[in-house]
């Protein structure tokens, strides 16, 4: 099975801590996400203080890992899951 390691540059440049924002195999694609947290593109925390702000920040950061591997909104295998 092949993978594309996928690090949108829209999101923190991961790679130095060591991991990809997100891996895609091929063959019926699956997507596995890691460290999808409040950061934004600079390593910032969005804000300290408010923990919606930061759930949003962070569930954008997974969208926009999910779609760079071709995925979308709403097509979820599980709560925590998507497929495309």
């Amino acid at each position: 099975m092949s993978k594309t390691y996928l690090n949108p540059g829209v999101l923190f440049s991961s790679r130095q801590h060591g991991f990809s924002q997100a891996v895609a195999a091929v063959g019926r694609t699956t997507v596995y996400v890691s460290g999808q947290v409040a950061w934004n593109t600079a390593q910032q925390i969005t804000s300290s203080a408010d923990l919606g702000v930061q759930t949003r920040q962070a569930l954008e950061n997974l969208e926009i890992a999910v779609k760079a591997a071709g995925g979308e909104h709403g097509l979820t295998s599980c709560p925590c899951g998507y497929t495309s």
